[in-house]
């Protein structure tokens, strides 16, 4: 707001907000910079200075664009018209420096935000009415309806004006009668009649495309109709429409080539794996999860960080978030090849105090998990599975395990069954998440504080899982001399994690191998668990029970802190000095506490129960360990941005230096009592004590430039030099460069003129060279000579002893030393080669939008051993080279349509995505014949092809099998009806691995991805949709879900039932009967080999997010006035929709994911509000 509307009254108001400012920021010990606070509430405080004698007023324009970064709009005719100027001010008001450029000219001006509009005078004086009635109104976006701010406010024909606060606010003093003029860059200009009203509710709607828009991209900012890259921008409220504590998922489908995957929704535990364009891994086994050697390089505020702070930042606190996908990554240099994620924290903002407040909470339920048999259907499979073992093998029918009569009580319940899945795990769970954020201040300090909660409770019956994150986040921003501004930023996140001391897969691997005949508890009496006969795995309602069986807990806490600042050099339009220090510090605290105890079995004879201990274990163990990190950042550049007429230049030189540290110290024992969980309590002679200590810097320098002609041809330059001491010093460093360009061909005549439906058309390309030393620090130090220390590197037995000696009479023991492998000394980067063609456009005013991208990168230097014979006496096997290469490539495409009906807003934007890897040279050994180098060899093969047989059908009956090619090896003798028929492809009657062929590809991670995000808004009603899939993915189970009875006494999955079986299995000539699978048994595996039958697609399309929210503005409660409420609820993996064979299980899952003993993937249903004040 301009001094002239700041009334008395308002500035009391005002200076009052401060004052609870100060109490704010002391009680909460954020307030960095008090002693640099300045009263200053003039909009036009500018300073500027100029010495000009008859001079053009063009001219004096350019002095004050360079002194105060303020720009000029003006028609040329106008400015012809226009006298030359004689000024000599020093350090005057810029608008008293306009006033007197202006005064003896026939124009004026008008002030909107940082732009200067000028045009004609009235031909006749206007007499300008004294403002005599204060109108209010809140300036919302039409299609989103959420509040704009800076959105200028005037009085038409008049100097009378305003902007909107953060909360799209504005209060203004008119004449009777005014007409206001609403005007926002990127937005639709509209004229308002006050006509007697006080009170406005204006809507703006977007122009086409946001052209105008800032864009964060490396080190700074461009107008997305600039860019050159391939570059995607999240609006962080789509971060904010669920209440999935992970943000790798909040990011599934908002971004084309942005790749996450979810394992699970384990409390406290973030499993998810996210890539961007499938750049991050090199198995050749397909991206399989714990095969990643690189993922994308993660940037908050400016600053490497790791991808677990990440996940765990509250998307409350996020402004921007941008991905850059394309070679212009390259400045960033280490891990860049794999596409980098930048983040930009919340500020504060010049506007009185605003408080908002989010609570939602609600229940998680299970999407998809298999359902195991019931006790009549495991002793049906069981009995089947002896019967049919003993047909296959032509051996004597077997004395079956449950009788006819026993399955015939199960069948009607006389006989109890025990479903001990839902005995460990519930099928749903509840879950909350709060966040207060503060923020407001004044021209000279601005400030935001931000406290979040998260709780996720777990599945487990006992209650006993725990999910807990705070986070904890503050920015104070001052302005401490004349162009000078400081910066600090702080940042905790405290992540809390209580888990059984098994592991959650190893339990409920466990757990599926309790047969749902036995009871939980002894003689059904909960103080005794059971004993289960002739199963010596511990009963998992045991493994659940902290005070039984112990636990498994983590705190970790990730402090962030970066200070920056910048300069605006004086004398020197357009350069700007910035310094960055950042230093972060992670310390985790892992306390694992394994305890055995006593199971029982019960003689009902005596009424006695004996008790069997030792489960879980042996002996009762105390795990606990302490690990620190920290990071130092110093970052020092150079910023230079000038228009010289059409000829816009931007040139930016960075130094940066990066230290990384880490150590750790474990300490281990067994207890002999096991009543105190403290490491001090241990058995002494059990101890073991361990440390880890690591360290890493890297030093670079960068340099970009950009340059565009009138916003129509664009050119984007640079590179980074960058060291790295995971290399030695003969190839430490690398340079990598990258050159991107655009033609805006929606700006030349022939379009502009003539085609002026088009509002956007503009083809782009990038190509680049980029690095990536993760391997290498995988397996660092590589290329160091020398010994290890102490050379057993093992330890053995419970006391534990290493390899060494004994010398002298005193018997004193000594370590010894250990010879290392080869070294390579000259092991060096990986390298990327980087090419990206775009091109975007938008027709209509926006009404339909188009961005698609072909990309290609092809990696050099990747780590592998050498296929070389060398002889044993070499000793040693031969390092890791930069020998291996690969290639990734696919497409991106995004359209998009928005528009008005009525008062009912909406937009509309699908995306699809397509990445595939293939290896150009893999290392292996070469080919014996034409057969294997078919199957075996992986150089010029995509990376995610599975082989296996084809299936062509299932035997009906004896007479088929007996005419099929042999494929049991003993002419077919052991198969039965209902087994399933392979092709035998090369037709010499029999099956074997010669007759594999592909069958599937996309192995464990889709190939394309797709998602439709839907917006609907009408009046304060809002309705947000995501859809979102993937196709080209296919799965295959393994172990217990691949067939029945993989564990001897295993329960198996109730799909299983629908099996092949005889109508009387003690009638070993009743006749067969068809089902879905194989008859059950144990026979020879051919039946799940690899094959097209047990391999399911997995093309899945998901309702992956949906919040519908109503929002009040301007309400009251208790004579509490509030700014806005919204009300909402919203849901996340709402719906799934697959193929046939995948009933039961989540398509997230993969056959790579712990054979599906994942913790389950989790729908999420919430109701919240927030609250604005």
């Amino acid at each position: 707001m301009n001094s002239d509307a700041l009334n008395k009254k308002g500035r009391e108001r005002y200076f009052h907000a401060l004052r609870k400012i100060a109490v704010i920021m002391r009680l909460t010990a954020f307030i960095l910079f008090s002693a640099y606070l300045q009263v200053s509430a003039t909009a036009y405080a500018q300073k500027v200075t100029l010495n000009e004698n008859n001079v053009s007023l063009k001219k004096v324009f350019n002095d004050i664009k360079r002194q105060t970064g303020y720009s000029f709009i003006y028609a040329k005719e106008d400015i012809s018209k226009a006298s030359p100027v004689t000024i000599n001010v020093k350090d005057a008001n810029l608008k008293d420096v306009l006033n007197k450029c202006f005064a003896e000219q026939p124009l004026t001006f008008l002030i909107e935000n940082d732009i200067i509009i000028v045009k004609p005078k009235p031909s006749s004086p206007v007499v300008q009415a004294l403002p005599d009635k204060e109108i209010k109104g809140t300036v919302t976006d039409s299609a989103t309806n959420k509040p704009l701010t800076g959105v200028t406010i005037k009085v038409k024909g008049e100097t009378i004006g305003t902007v909107t606060d953060a909360n799209g606010q504005f209060i203004l003093e008119v004449p009777e009668g005014s007409v206001l003029e609403v005007s926002y860059l990127g937005y639709t200009t509209k004229t308002v009649l006050t006509d007697g009203k006080s009170s406005f509710n204006i809507s703006l709607s977007s122009t086409a495309t946001g052209l105008n828009q800032l864009v964060v991209v490396a080190y700074g900012t461009q107008k997305q109709a600039n860019v050159t890259g391939a570059v995607t921008t999240v609006a962080p409220e789509e971060l904010t429409r669920s209440s999935e504590p992970d943000l790798n998922n909040q990011l599934t489908g908002r971004a084309p080539g942005v790749r996450v995957e979810q394992y699970s929704s384990q409390p406290g535990i973030y499993a998810s794996q996210i890539d961007i364009r499938g750049f991050s891994t090199e198995s050749n086994s397909g991206n399989a999860p714990g095969t990643e050697t690189s993922l994308p390089l993660i940037v908050i505020d400016g600053v490497p960080r790791d991808l677990s702070t990440f996940q765990m930042l509250d998307p409350n606190d996020i402004a921007s978030l941008t991905i850059l996908k394309d070679a212009t990554s390259s400045i960033y240099g280490v891990e860049a090849a794999n596409g980098v994620i930048l983040v930009t924290t919340k500020k504060g903002s010049v506007q009185p105090v605003t408080v908002n407040y989010t609570f939602q909470g609600g229940g998680q339920f299970i999407t998809r998990y298999p359902k195991l048999s019931n006790a009549y259907q495991y002793a049906t499979l069981y009995d089947e599975q002896q019967f049919n073992n003993a047909l296959s093998s032509n051996s004597q029918p077997p004395v079956p395990m449950f009788s006819q009569q026993q399955i015939a009580e199960y069948k009607s319940g006389q006989l109890p069954s025990y479903d001990w899945l839902r005995a460990v795990m519930n099928t749903h769970s509840s879950q909350q998440q709060q966040n207060l954020n503060i923020s407001g201040g004044t021209e000279k300090i601005r400030f935001f504080l931000s406290g979040g909660y998260f709780n996720q409770g777990g599945l487990l019956t006992s209650h006993m899982e725990v999910g807990k994150k705070y986070n904890l986040r503050g920015d104070v921003t001052a302005e401490i001399a004349k162009g000078m501004t400081i910066d600090a930023n702080l940042g905790l996140i405290n992540n809390i994690s209580n888990q059984p001391s098994t592991a959650t897969w190893a339990l409920l691997k466990d757990d599926w191998r309790f047969a749902p005949v036995y009871p939980f508890y002894a003689n059904n009496n909960p103080k005794y668990l059971n004993q289960v006969p002739n199963d010596q795995n511990p009963n998992p309602l045991g493994l659940i029970n902290q005070d039984l069986a112990g636990y498994n807990n983590m705190n970790t806490n990730d402090f962030m802190s970066t200070f920056t600042l910048k300069y605006k050099v004086p004398y020197i339009e357009g350069l700007t000095a910035n310094a960055l220090f950042a230093y972060d510090k992670n310390n985790t605290h892992n306390k694992h506490f394994t305890k055995v105890y006593t199971e029982y079995t019960y003689d009902s004879a005596t009424n006695a129960y004996t008790g069997v201990g030792g489960f879980n274990g042996g002996v009762s163990n105390m795990n606990e360990s302490f690990n620190e990190s920290i990071r130092n950042d110093l970052q020092f550049s150079l910023n230079y941005d000038k228009l010289f007429g059409n000829h816009h230049i931007t040139l930016l030189g960075l130094y940066e230096q990066i230290y990384n540290q880490g150590n750790g110290i474990n300490g281990s024992g067994n207890y002999v009592i096991d009543a105190l969980d403290q490491l001090f309590a241990i058995n002494p002679a059990t101890a073991l004590v361990s440390s880890n200590y690591g360290s890493s810097s890297s030093r670079s320098y960068a340099g970009r430039v950009n340059y565009d002609y009138a916003g129509k041809y664009l050119l984007e330059a640079g590179f980074r030099y960058e060291g790295s001491s995971y290399f030695p010093a003969n190839s430490r460093w690398g340079f990598f460069p990258y050159v991107s360009g655009g033609w805006r061909i929606s700006e030349e005549p022939f379009i502009k003129d003539h085609l002026k439906f088009i509002d956007n058309l503009k083809i782009r390309g990038s190509y680049g060279k980029e690095g990536d030393d993760a391997a290498a620090a995988a397996s660092f130090p590589a290329f160091l000579t020398g010994y290890t220390y102490p050379g057993g590197n093992s330890v053995f037995g419970a006391g534990g002893s290493y390899a060494g000696s004994v010398f002298g009479s005193s018997g004193t023991f000594t370590k010894d030393l250990g010879f290392k492998n080869s070294v390579n000394p000259n092991i060096t980067w990986y390298t990327s080669l980087m090419s990206d063609i775009g091109l975007d456009f938008s027709l209509w005013n926006g009404k339909l939008t188009f961005t698609g991208d072909v990309f290609r990168r092809d990696r050099s230097g990747l780590l592998a051993t050498p296929v070389i014979a060398i002889p044993g006496t070499y000793g040693l096997s031969l390092p890791p080279q930069n020998i291996n290469s690969d290639r990734t490539e696919g497409f991106e495409i995004t359209l998009g349509t928005s528009g008005k009906i009525g008062q009912l807003s909406y937009s509309i934007s699908p995306n699809i995505s397509f990445a595939r890897t293939m290896w150009l040279h893999y290392e292996q050994s070469a080919p014996l014949n034409s057969l294997s180098n078919w199957h075996g060899q992986l150089s010029h093969q995509w990376n995610d092809i599975l082989w296996g047989y084809k299936v062509t059908g299932q035997f009906q009956n004896y007479q088929q099998i007996y005419a099929a090619p042999i494929q049991d090896g003993a002419g077919n003798r052991t198969l039965l009806p209902g087994d399933l028929e392979f092709k035998d492809v090369n037709h010499d009657g029999q099956i074997t691995s010669a007759d594999m062929v592909p069958i599937a590809t996309g192995n464990a991670i889709p190939l394309i991805y797709f998602a439709t995000n839907i917006g609907l808004n009408w009046k304060g009603l809002s309705l947000y949709v995501l859809v979102q899939g993937a196709t080209m993915y296919y799965q295959n189970y393994q172990d217990q879900t691949s067939r029945p009875f993989t564990f001897i006494d295993s329960n198996p999955p109730a799909f299983y039932f629908n099996r092949w079986h005889q109508a009387n299995m003690f009638d070993p000539n009743s006749p067969w009967i068809p089902g879905k699978y194989p008859s059950t048994g144990q026979r020879q595996q051919y039946n799940y080999y690899p094959n097209t039958f047990f391999t399911y697609n997995a093309t899945y399309v998901r309702l992956k997010s949906v919040e519908l929210s109503y929002t009040f503005r301007k309400v009251s409660f208790w004579d509490v006035k509030f700014k806005a409420i919204r009300v909402f609820a919203n849901g996340y993996d709402l719906l799934t929709f697959t193929g046939k064979g995948l009933d039961f299980v989540d398509p997230e899952y993969s056959a790579a994911q712990l054979y599906s003993y994942n913790y389950p993937i989790m729908m999420t249903v919430n109701l919240g509000a927030q609250i604005t004040f």
